[in-house]
C-alpha cells in the first residue's frame, strides 16, 4: 500500500500518513489554505479475521483430558510431530533452519519455549506468502489442557478459512490419539 503525506499544520511540519485503500477518502478544503483537512471518512467493513496489521488471522483450540506437560510432550514425540506438523524428524526442530514438510510445505522455527509455545513462518508452496503460526499448550483446570494453534498474516478470508478448516481437522484427529 502506498502512503500519502500530508502538511495539516504547516506552522508545525506535522505528516498525516494516508493509507491509501478502497473507502479511504479524504477531503482537503481549500479555503482554509493548502494543508488543512476539513474531514477524514473511511468505509471500512468487519470481515471475521482481519486485522489491523497482520492481515487475516484464524485461533482454534480444543481442550483435551491430561497435564499439559504430558500434551505438551505428546506433541513433540515422533507421533505427536507427525499428526499436527507432518512427516519430520525431531531432530530438524532447530530453531531459524528452514525446512520442507512432506505435506508441501515450508516452515522456521522462531521461538520456541518448552512447555509454553513454538512460534514459526508457515507457508505452502503454491502460495504467494508466508504466514505465522504459533502453537501453544495451557493447563486448563488438574487433569485438562488447551491445544491452541493461532495463525496470521494470512492474505485473505479464503486462506483464513483454508486453515480454519486444517487446523480444526488437525486438532479433531489430536483430540481422539492424546493418550
Amino acid at each position: 500500500m502506498a502512503d500519502t503525506c500530508i502538511f495539516f499544520a504547516q506552522s508545525f511540519r506535522k505528516c498525516l500518513k494516508v493509507n491509501s485503500r478502497p473507502g479511504f477518502e479524504l477531503d482537503i478544503n481549500p479555503y482554509l489554505g493548502p494543508y488543512r483537512i476539513k474531514s477524514i471518512s473511511m468505509n471500512v467493513e468487519n470481515v471475521t479475521g482481519q486485522t489491523q496489521d497482520a492481515g487475516f488471522q484464524v485461533g482454534v483450540r480444543k481442550t483435551v483430558p491430561g497435564k499439559f506437560q504430558d500434551i505438551w510432550d505428546f506433541l513433540f514425540s515422533d507421533r505427536g510431530l507427525s499428526l499436527w506438523l507432518g512427516p519430520i524428524d525431531p531432530d530438524d526442530l532447530v530453531i531459524r533452519k528452514e525446512f520442507s514438510l512432506g505435506n508441501s510445505v515450508t516452515v522456521k522455527i522462531t521461538v520456541f519455549e518448552p512447555y509454553s509455545h513454538l512460534r514459526m513462518s508457515w507457508k505452502k508452496n503454491d502460495w504467494p506468502n508466508s504466514s505465522r503460526l504459533q502453537l501453544r499448550v495451557m493447563a486448563s483446570g488438574d487433569e485438562k489442557s488447551v491445544i491452541a494453534f493461532h495463525q496470521e498474516m494470512l492474505t485473505g478470508p479464503e486462506q483464513r478459512e483454508e486453515m480454519k478448516d486444517y487446523w480444526d481437522n488437525i486438532l479433531s484427529r489430536l483430540g481422539e490419539l492424546v493418550p
